[in-house]
């Protein structure tokens, strides 16, 4: 459609301004081939971003919150909720990428504890300018 327009409105105007995060292209492009280290690279930009922005020294997040953000084609329940087998592969998975993810940052400090992330609170990658 030639000629055509998009015009925003305010409110996701005023969302894109104060919810955007900077990632660094270099990163980006080293994970290209790795889509799960990809997407857990900019959730955990996000997430760290948010963690300084609200001053929190951590969060802890389980499989299943993560898998609602990361996951879409492991064994879940009717509720949406992962099976154990699901959530052994996404489990597996995202560790596998977190180890792709912090060999290109090694500032990030992620724990595993049985089942969950715990994110704790460097700042974002790219500090905003």
């Amino acid at each position: 459609m030639a000629g055509g327009t998009i015009t925003l409105g305010a409110q996701l105007w005023d969302l894109c301004r104060t919810a955007c995060f900077p990632l660094d292209w270099r990163k980006i492009q080293a994970l290209r081939d790795y889509p799960a280290a990809l997407d857990l690279y900019a959730f955990l930009t996000h997430r760290l971003d948010k963690l300084q922005t609200d001053g929190a020294p951590e969060v802890a997040l389980n499989y299943d919150q993560l898998h609602a953000q990361l996951g879409s084609h492991y064994a879940t329940d009717e509720a949406g909720r992962l099976t154990p087998r699901g959530k052994k592969d996404f489990g597996h998975n995202l560790r596998r990428a977190l180890r792709r993810v912090q060999l290109l940052w090694p500032a990030l400090d992620v724990a595993t504890p049985r089942g969950r992330f715990v994110v704790r609170s460097t700042g974002p990658d790219v500090p905003h300018r």
